[in-house]
């Protein structure tokens, strides 16, 4: 999980940069298909942000997990404390 968290991060940074790049090209030539292209990298940025943000969370809950494990093995065979 946590290497497709990291290829969503670099290609969002592609996509930033293709984002900015195509904003400025087409504000700079007046042609409003760059802009608009421009604008949609962005939108596509902000999916692969949140992907990846979702993707890293749940890399980082099964990291916490399996090392709770290692360190308590016997914490699933307890008895569940005493209500008082």
């Amino acid at each position: 999980m946590a290497d497709l968290g990291r290829l969503a991060i670099c290609l969002a940074l592609v996509c930033a940069a293709f984002a900015v790049a195509a904003s400025i090209a087409g504000a700079r030539w007046r042609r409003a298909d760059l802009v608009r292209s421009g604008e949609h990298a962005a939108y596509a940025c902000w999916g692969l942000v949140a992907l990846a943000t979702g993707l890293l969370l749940q890399a980082l809950e099964e990291l916490c997990a399996a090392e709770n494990r290692r360190r308590w093995p016997l914490a699933g065979w307890l008895p569940p404390a005493p209500l008082s």
